[in-house]
């Protein structure tokens, strides 16, 4: 009788730690979270939120280039030779905010928000990159968007990220 007990608990044993394994399993292989160290939430793709229990994953989309094809090159424009490294970079990740039809209010967070920070530093704002859309963040963007003849409400949209990204390629 001993050793029938002995080989039941083992057995409940198994059992417990093969279901929680199954449960571990499956609930990483759904999960929409980034938490992994070294992903680039750039490789991943956006992760836009309205709240936090409703992530929604955007495929990113996939570059398909062939090494062997050589690059066409356009000579620069008068106004795009003005244009840094630094300030190309911040339009690119604006346009994508366009493209994504993204609308930013205080609460937002991400590496997104740290783009709309580093515009607003740029154009002269001083403030701090936390990738948190809040107080702050807020008052920096109803004061660009006073002074570009906008509806200041601090809320960053498709016309306050192109306003931003014109800025960019005029000054």
């Amino acid at each position: 009788m001993e050793s029938f007990k002995a080989y039941f608990l083992i057995f409940i044993f198994i059992v417990i730690t093969g279901a929680f394994g199954y449960w571990a399993f499956i609930g990483l292989k759904t999960s929409t979270s980034s938490f992994v160290s070294g992903v680039n939430s750039e490789d991943v793709g956006p992760i836009v939120t309205s709240t936090p229990e409703q992530a929604v994953l955007n495929p990113a989309p996939v570059n398909e280039t062939n090494s062997s094809e050589e690059k066409e090159t356009t000579p620069p424009k008068e106004n795009e030779e003005k244009i840094n490294d630094e300030d190309e970079k911040i339009i690119e990740d604006l346009e994508k905010l366009i493209a994504d039809k993204v609308l930013m209010k205080k609460g937002s967070q991400g590496t997104r928000v740290g783009t709309v920070q580093e515009f607003l530093i740029v154009y002269g704002i001083n403030i701090s990159i936390d990738n948190d859309y809040g107080d702050s963040t807020v008052n920096a963007v109803k004061k660009f968007q006073s002074e570009q003849k906008l509806s200041a409400d601090g809320q960053a949209g498709a016309g306050t990220f192109q306003k931003m990204i014109d800025w960019l390629k005029e000054n």
